[in-house]
């Protein structure tokens, strides 16, 4: 069995944890930054103001390509939507692939059985 990062090497536990971690933080990030929206004058606070540089422009991307429905602004879910495909790729990195099977290792008759299953859905279509 095989891992796109092979072993339990430091390499993996950084690249792995390290990605996990980043994208974690930054979904924390935009979820506070869509709780501060509820309070239309911190926008402008000082301390708060690299939490809206840091999260601005990957909600920027979302907007210039989804619009706003009825006046409420999409774009927070789906960064976190993206957000969490990307923790969960991260993770998929370390994951062990099954081995792979050659036809000589996969019995004749699974094989009969596939190809009628496959000859059945092409009819159908």
């Amino acid at each position: 069995a095989a891992a796109v990062i092979p072993g339990d090497s430091s390499a993996e536990l950084f690249v792995v944890g390290g990605l996990g971690r980043f994208f974690d933080i930054y979904a924390n990030l935009l979820i506070a930054r869509v709780l501060l929206t509820w309070f239309p004058n911190l926008r402008f606070a000082r301390p708060l103001q690299p939490l809206y540089a840091v999260c601005g422009p990957l909600l920027g991307v979302f907007r210039s390509a989804i619009p706003s429905v009825m006046g409420v602004d999409l774009s927070p879910i789906f960064a976190l939507f993206v957000l969490q495909t990307f923790t969960d790729a991260s993770q998929a990195l370390s994951a062990e692939l099954p081995p792979s099977r050659t036809t000589a290792q996969v019995p004749r008759s699974s094989l009969v059985v596939r190809e009628k299953f496959s000859f059945r859905r092409h009819l159908l279509k």
